[in-house]
């Protein structure tokens, strides 16, 4: 059972040293916790994949697909928007709009995502 979390576990890790990373300006680290977490969601379902290649300047769906897709967490979901605001500039506000109302004071995530939000 435990293995079963484990690439979600992955995949949440490096997207949150990828936002903190970005927010201090840290490129370079930030690129390469990135790339990890490209690895873990290209193993994933088809959303996974889809917002595999949206962080990977690929999208494979519409930014209106990907803000109303379906993800086991809001606070996951936050994350993920965040992390795609980041990378895709031209729709930055319709991610991280969404990404503000999913941003709950009961995340662990909270603060971290309010300081980019």
């Amino acid at each position: 059972l435990a293995t079963q979390y484990a690439p979600r576990n992955v995949l949440r890790t490096h997207l949150l040293m990828f936002v903190a990373l970005s927010r201090d300006g840290k490129t370079s680290s930030a690129q390469e916790h990135l790339q990890k977490a490209l690895s873990v969601l290209e193993q994933g379902d088809r959303t996974d994949r889809a917002i595999a290649a949206t962080l990977s300047g690929k999208p494979a769906m519409s930014p209106d697909q990907l803000v109303t897709a379906q993800y086991e967490r809001p606070a996951t979901k936050a994350l993920i928007l965040t992390a795609l605001g980041l990378v895709d500039k031209p729709n930055r506000e319709i991610c991280f709009s969404l990404a503000r109302k999913l941003n709950s004071p009961g995340s662990l995530y909270y603060l971290l995502l309010r300081s980019v939000l």
